[in-house]
């Protein structure tokens, strides 16, 4: 099934986008092809698989992560090489706090541009993640913690860089908290905190 948006601008994409995975079943994958926009809706649903196409950007400017978990556990994957964007304050591109979630994701970029908002935060569940630059303007890039003791993270970025524009003048590049084991390889880390 085809869902195409009514107009050719980000906004109506970003409609379309949310309509697909409002229909999908587990099982599932779908594919973007375009550059599309989101001010509420927070996209990731339980056993739907996701093909972002290269030179796609998808960009949420409201509340809430645009990649994230529910409440209930949720397990899902993120492929192909597209660029995520969060304009808002407050709130990551990618947030899991959901235990008994999985989320595997390649990406070109997760950029946090809000004033108050971490690229990556992760407070339950595993992650695999594969990256080519997170970056965070006011606040730590990537926050990995887990709640239990058995979760194993993956996470391999190029870069990561974190800027002290923002709410937090001491951000960090790489926090890690809580339990569980983390497997970090990292190209680089600029930060105006502490780089790990």
């Amino acid at each position: 099934t085809s869902y195409l948006p009514t107009a050719d601008t980000d906004a109506a994409r970003g409609v379309a986008i949310v309509a697909a995975q409002t229909a999908a079943v587990a099982g599932d994958v779908i594919e973007v092809r375009g550059d599309a926009s989101f001010t509420t809706e927070t996209l990731g649903k339980n056993g739907v698989d996701w093909w972002i196409a290269p030179g796609t950007t998808l960009t949420k400017s409201g509340a809430g992560a645009l990649w994230g978990t529910p409440t209930t556990p949720t397990s899902y994957t993120v492929g192909g090489l597209g660029a995520f964007v969060h304009t808002g304050d407050g709130a990551p591109v990618l947030s899991m706090t959901t235990a008994g979630s999985t989320i595997h994701m390649t990406a070109q970029s997760l950029v946090s541009s809000g004033a108050t908002s971490v690229g990556v935060s992760k407070s339950a569940g595993i992650l695999y993640l594969r990256a080519h630059l997170v970056t965070s303007v006011g606040y730590d890039a990537l926050i990995i913690g887990s709640t239990t003791a058995t979760d194993v993270d993956y996470v391999e970025v190029w870069r990561v860089i974190s800027s002290a524009t923002g709410a937090d003048a001491d951000s960090n590049g790489l926090e890690c908290t809580g339990s569980g084991t983390v497997y970090v390889r990292l190209g680089s880390i600029a930060s105006f905190g502490d780089c790990i």
